[in-house]
């Protein structure tokens, strides 16, 4: 017959595990319709990286980037904060920002 496995009682007072501190802040917005319409719309209106355009260097753009990021509290819809990325650049610009605000 085969043995049971024994159960595991936490105590009321054990503490739940915290989140990781360094994780990014994510905007819910992104899932949504009105988000990927504008998304796309503002790509097809600005079609090249901005920060590869000031190198003279012709990249597609393929990520709408919010300048002031929006945990700084700026206005997710307003379309004078976004500027469109190629995914090195966005890599670099997020990578740049997260060791801004370790402080």
């Amino acid at each position: 017959m085969p043995k049971a496995t024994p159960k595991v009682v936490l105590s009321s007072s054990a503490k739940p595990k915290q989140q990781h501190q360094t994780r990014r802040f994510y905007w819910k917005g992104y899932h949504t319709t009105k988000w990927r319409k504008r998304r796309k719309t503002y790509l097809e209106q600005h079609p090249s990286c901005v920060k590869c355009a000031e190198k003279d260097i012709e990249t597609p753009a393929v990520v709408v980037d919010h300048i002031i990021p929006i945990q700084d509290g700026c206005d997710p819809w307003d379309e004078t904060n976004w500027q469109g990325l190629c995914v090195p650049c966005d890599a670099s610009k997020r990578g740049k920002t997260k060791r801004n605000n370790k402080g």
